[in-house]
């Protein structure tokens, strides 16, 4: 984090939490401590000058020793869709700022709990059960509902989805991507 305030007050949270803890005030700096180090977590503004989160978290994921390490975005963006553009850029999760003293202990007990390696969802395998079941909090009853929503809406779509692509419709077909996208998200 490029805030000096932002990264004294995460260290004195996580400090308490008994974690070892290198800061970097900026992208380079994140980058450079990873080429010398492992980590288990990263925490990692968005917005910061020189090399922003984005892009030095992709450096790190080029890393062999770092495809594994938990990444967590700091932003203050707090839109689902650009939350959920940072999951697809290789963050694990994201936490909004300001943060509070729970939110980074939360966020990192949290993701230690999921199952190691998450496995990406495939064809055969379009969700990622395990983890929407530990995203719910362990309630199945949730996880079935909220998938059998998504599957009536997914069918709802379909046709006019295929229809605005048809007819070159791209305005339309974005706004039926951007619903489907927010609600595969939960």
């Amino acid at each position: 984090d490029d805030n000096e305030i932002n990264r004294e007050f995460l260290f004195g949270v996580l400090a308490n939490q008994e974690y070892q803890i290198a800061q970097a005030r900026d992208g380079r700096e994140a980058v450079d401590l990873c080429r010398s180090g492992t980590f288990d977590a990263i925490l990692m503004d968005i917005r910061m000058p020189d090399m922003d989160g984005i892009e030095a978290t992709a450096a790190i994921r080029a890393m062999d020793r770092h495809h594994s390490t938990v990444i967590i975005a700091l932003t203050a963006d707090l839109q689902v869709q650009r939350q959920n553009q940072l999951l697809e850029r290789g963050f694990d999760a994201t936490m909004a700022k300001p943060v509070s003293r729970e939110d980074p202990i939360a966020t990192l007990d949290r993701l230690r709990a999921q199952p190691d390696p998450v496995e990406k969802p495939s064809a055969d395998q379009p969700m990622d059960m395990q983890r929407a079941l530990a995203a719910a909090g362990g309630n199945q009853a949730l996880v079935d509902k909220l998938t059998g929503m998504l599957l009536r809406e997914l069918a709802r779509f379909a046709e006019p989805l295929e229809l605005a692509r048809k007819n070159e419709d791209m305005e339309t077909a974005r706004e039926m991507a951007h619903k489907l996208r927010a609600s595969a998200g939960y």
